[in-house]
């Protein structure tokens, strides 16, 4: 699994990382990638910033025991 680090690569550097996972990764396995991207709109951008802050704050109550 990659997370947030694939929008930090150029346009040579994508893909060279998916050739070389093509050729590490079993026959049937997968890749998993967990990335930002932005939306075309900047509506679309708010809405999932705003979910983002809403579960990482869920979260970080139950980890924590607050209330």
């Amino acid at each position: 699994m990659l997370s947030l680090v694939i929008h930090h690569l150029d346009s040579t550097g994508k893909p060279r990382l998916y050739r070389n996972v093509f050729n590490c990764i079993a026959e049937r396995g997968a890749l998993l990638v967990v990335d930002i991207v932005a939306g075309r709109r900047p509506s679309v951008w708010s809405f999932h910033a705003n979910l983002f802050d809403r579960i990482a704050y869920e979260q970080s109550m139950t980890a924590t025991d607050s209330t």
